[in-house]
């Protein structure tokens, strides 16, 4: 899916905790103690959409706002900050 493409924010969120519970939960411990760095995790994270919120659809972003990207944020940090 394209940035152009971008599901509505409630949807993406959807998607992002579904995301999260899979690829980002079981990995919390070894995250926080060994500084382990979540790499597939981010990349779904950007494949889902998740860092172009912010950035405008002309310079190929999803043109949602800053409000849509610190949602995404939110939602990542209730599970690991």
């Amino acid at each position: 899916m394209s940035f152009t493409e971008q599901p509505p924010i409630s949807r993406l969120i959807t998607e992002l905790k579904t995301a999260i519970a899979q690829d980002l939960a079981p990995q919390v411990q070894k995250i926080d103690e060994d500084g382990y760095y979540p790499r597939e995790f981010m990349h779904r994270v950007g494949a889902l959409g998740g860092f172009g919120q912010a950035v405008a659809r002309e310079h190929g972003g999803a043109g949602q706002g800053l409000r849509s990207a610190v949602q995404v944020v939110e939602a990542i940090s209730e599970e690991c900050l």
